[in-house]
């Protein structure tokens, strides 16, 4: 993921997460709002609950790792995506269907 398509400042993690627009399931909470940039952007957020810095840094790469290429990048929207701490109790593959599930019942038209 190219890394104009990321949240990075805190200001912009805040003003997505107040748009109160979630969903949410025992890995992932997902928070949705609108930009005026024309493109799409990601930040993932995880806790110290999780482990130390080297797991989560792991965790941060393998939810880019899966939606990198499923994203539409030409909508006009910000999702900040929290990791929770069933994440760990599950395969990759078990919490990458859980999180295109997730997204796809937020709208699902910025996911291929």
């Amino acid at each position: 993921m190219n890394k104009s398509f990321r949240l990075k400042k805190n200001e912009d993690f805040q003003q997505t997460i107040s748009a109160k627009h979630r969903l949410g399931n025992s890995s992932f909470t997902i928070y949705l709002s609108h930009n005026d940039l024309g493109h799409l952007r990601v930040g993932i957020s995880t806790s110290k609950k999780l482990g130390i810095a080297v797991v989560r840094n792991r965790i941060r790469r393998q939810v880019r790792s899966m939606i990198q290429h499923r994203l539409v990048v030409d909508q006009s929207i910000d999702l900040v995506i929290i990791v929770k701490n069933g994440y760990l109790l599950q395969s990759f593959v078990d919490n990458e269907q859980l999180l295109l599930k997730l997204i796809r019942s937020l709208g699902g038209s910025f996911i291929s």
